[in-house]
């Protein structure tokens, strides 16, 4: 370790410690605070009633001031979303005709380096989303260790607003933080006016805010995807909820089955409520439109339904404020099959936080 710290460069060590301080000082960004249906709220309840948290919504995204607001939530285990991000990004490059023309008659995996460079052009808050993001600890990983694949990923899915009970992405949750960055909506132009019914009727079922409402049906706003963010603390309850319900459905369940690590489930509305009824568990329902940045805290459970045809992409990374759940769920995944996917640890959190912390020492000592 020693060897280790005198060959580090404190001239740069120095000059990363001012940036943090620096951005710690500016000034406050545009935002606004929601309550879990989308309604916009005071800003005093946020920190007034810790039992009702607030969702926040930045609305500038590369505004100097976001960091330090990001930070105060993001601190509390509590998802924040990023709105305008499709004001950086070449749109272009993400329409589904763009991809055809120049990838339609490819067999293989392709590598997409000028879409790669749109999407970490546009990441907000890139300290921590940016793969060289100061706070993303996995940037401390040295090059001789084996790099966990944290994306970017790309996901591609057909609307489905008229299946209340069928989900694009079932409930599960990540090892690692996320944000994931929607950066096209497709509008069907067959049966235009059953679909913006079947859309209405989906948010109405999902209970968001009249406001949201709305912002469709007056300000045109094309909604991408529906989001239900849960709070990590939640996860007990409703693995256990889930258990209850897949049994009662005549499912046979592996004694070892996790039905969030294995995604066996997506809570329609009536199962959203009974949870809140039985257990007093409600996540943060939101509304992803195009050029929303949603971040994901490690070990959140989460599912996604398209509500149009939707191109998101999304990032991992690993921030100081959830490597302790990084590590807990490190541990826990242990416990599945030796055959699961998440049953080893990809994310090699203990070496990421043994040289996040050798490289914070170094910087103390100088």
């Amino acid at each position: 370790l020693t060897n280790e710290l005198t060959r580090l460069d404190p001239d740069r060590n120095a000059a990363v410690a001012s940036s943090v301080s620096a951005t710690l000082h500016q000034p406050p960004p545009p935002l606004e605070w929601l309550d879990e249906t989308g309604r916009t709220a005071e800003p005093s309840s946020a920190s007034a009633d810790q039992s009702l948290p607030l969702l926040l919504r930045l609305r500038e995204p590369q505004h100097p001031g976001n960091l330090a607001s990001f930070q105060r939530q993001w601190r509390r285990g509590l998802p924040v979303v990023v709105s305008g991000c499709d004001r950086f990004v070449n749109s272009s490059l993400w329409h589904p005709r763009t991809f055809s023309r120049q990838f339609g008659s490819c067999r293989a995996n392709v590598i997409l380096p000028d879409r790669y460079e749109d999407f970490q052009r546009a990441l907000p808050l890139p300290e921590y989303s940016r793969r060289d993001g100061r706070l993303n600890l996995a940037t401390r990983l040295p090059a001789f260790f084996v790099q966990p694949d944290l994306g970017p990923k790309m996901y591609n899915a057909y609307g489905m607003a008229r299946c209340d009970a069928t989900g694009t992405t079932n409930l599960h949750l990540d090892i690692a933080d996320a944000v994931n960055l929607l950066v096209y909506v497709g509008v069907p132009e067959d049966a235009v006016e059953q679909q913006k019914a079947a859309v209405y009727a989906a948010l109405e079922r999902a209970k968001v805010d009249p406001q949201v409402l709305r912002s469709v049906t007056v300000d045109r706003r094309v909604p991408g995807a529906l989001w239900q963010i849960f709070s990590p603390s939640d996860a007990p309850a409703i693995r256990r909820f889930l258990h209850r319900v897949l049994t009662e459905r005549g499912e046979r369940l592996d004694p070892d089955s996790d039905p969030i690590h294995d995604q066996l489930a997506y809570l329609s509305s009536s199962l959203l409520e009974q949870l809140r009824e039985e257990h007093g568990v409600r996540p943060f329902t939101i509304v992803q439109f195009l050029g929303d940045a949603i971040f994901i805290p490690a070990g959140a459970p989460h599912q996604v339904r398209n509500l149009h045809s939707c191109i998101k992409v999304a990032t991992d990374f690993v921030s100081p404020e959830n490597i302790k759940q990084c590590l807990q769920l490190t541990r826990e995944f242990r416990q599945l099959s030796s055959a699961h996917s998440n049953h080893e640890d990809k994310l090699q959190v203990k070496n990421m936080i043994y040289h996040s912390v050798k490289d914070c020492v170094a910087i103390l000592s100088h």
